[in-house]
């Protein structure tokens, strides 16, 4: 679509490369074998380059590789923030792996099914492989993806719920998984938390977690290659497949999702299905805004990236493909929404304070419900994209 405008030098181009092709037929596979065989090296280097020597691989019934990395070695510690510094976690503390036994840590990842786990002193990675880069088209286009997955754009859209304006050292929620269809190749689909800081659009800071779905590949990966996130746990892969997401109108699965600051060390800690299990950090040294001060802005909910193909809006779902006023077992929900101030996590608020904001309401939506005795504060969210009244 992007060559519409040259279509007529197209092709014109096109009709030279078959008389040629018919007068030297040899020369021109030779031609194209040699750029394929340039682009597999490039592809082979780029993969060398961010996937470190492994202690142990463990392949995944889906397919995956996952692969036991000595902590040092990860990717991380190639950012260029973080080369040649010393980690902020003593690596003779690093997370051991949980129990064969621990039915929430072994069911909730499709690698885990088997019961391996990753040695002591390692930490789970996905491998990025040849497959991942060839669906997005190149190198270029592969990274290009990743940086568009954590920009913001005229074509992403949101609902959520949200905290603007005050002094967050943190944020925390269970997150209903499902796995929402996406229409096109470039585009995705997320559920997440969110903690920011900015002056203005062009120099914000942020962290986020939760499941990223795309057509092309594993972006949740390649962003802890690209972001300087440090991962710290054995027993939970970046990027590696969920086992079971939610059905409609069936079981509900949710992940609980904590980023909290932690000044003693100058970092952001991620944690992972408990409160107690670290999974990885941010170093605040990665930040301008994040580095030393408290979070401006929390969010809670759902993104999608509309590229408008064809002129018409994206049926790329969010969260279960349906709209909030189905409620439970149909629509997504984020349960248990809190954030942490200087006192600590759960510090109550009104419904006043945390605000709603979807940017098109006819294609995705979200209700929020404050102060639930089972549930706290959460959000029922997403939608189906394109319908009658979303065109």
């Amino acid at each position: 679509m992007e060559y519409t405008c040259n279509s007529k030098l197209i092709s014109i181009a096109f009709f030279s490369l078959l008389f040629i092709a018919s007068s030297f037929g040899q020369a021109n596979q030779t031609f194209h074998a040699n750029n394929e065989s340039r682009k597999l090296k490039r592809i082979r280097a780029y993969l060398n380059k961010i996937n470190k020597p492994a202690v142990k691989s463990i392949k995944s019934p889906d397919g995956d590789i996952i692969d036991c990395v000595l902590f040092h070695q990860q990717p991380a510690f190639d950012h260029p923030l973080l080369k040649g510094k010393k980690s902020l976690v003593n690596t003779t503390l690093l997370p051991k792996a949980h129990n064969n036994s621990n039915h929430e840590f072994k069911s909730f990842q499709e690698w885990r099914k088997s019961g391996e786990t990753c040695p002591e002193g390692t930490v789970a990675i996905r491998r990025t492989t040849e497959q991942d880069i060839l669906r997005a088209g190149s190198v270029r286009k592969f990274r290009r993806e990743v940086i568009r997955y954590q920009s913001d754009g005229d074509d992403l859209e949101w609902a959520l719920a949200f905290l603007d304006g005050g002094k967050y050292k943190g944020a925390a929620a269970d997150v209903n998984v499902w796995a929402p269809r996406v229409s096109d190749n470039q585009e995705f689909s997320t559920a997440q938390i969110y903690v920011g800081a900015a002056t203005n659009d062009q120099d914000a800071n942020s962290l986020q977690a939760g499941s990223a779905i795309s057509v092309w590949g594993q972006l949740a990966k390649t962003l802890q290659l690209l972001d300087g996130y440090v991962h710290s746990s054995p027993s939970v892969a970046i990027g590696a497949r969920i086992t079971t997401p939610s059905t409609y109108g069936g079981v509900q699965h949710d992940g609980y999702y904590e980023i909290r600051q932690d000044m003693d060390k100058e970092r952001w800690v991620l944690r992972f299905l408990s409160t107690s299990n670290e999974i990885g950090y941010w170093p605040m040294s990665l930040f301008t805004h994040l580095n030393k001060g408290p979070a401006t802005m929390l969010e809670f909910g759902g993104s999608v990236r509309n590229k408008k193909t064809n002129g018409v809006h994206t049926g790329t779902q969010m969260g279960s493909g349906h709209f909030a006023e189905e409620g439970f077992g149909k629509a997504a929900h984020i349960s248990n929404i809190k954030m942490a101030d200087d006192s600590n996590f759960g510090v109550p608020y009104s419904a006043g304070l945390l605000q709603t904001s979807a940017k098109s309401s006819n294609c995705y939506n979200v209700k929020f419900t404050a102060n639930d005795k089972s549930w706290g504060s959460y959000i029922y969210y997403g939608g189906p994209g394109k319908n009658d009244n979303c065109p």
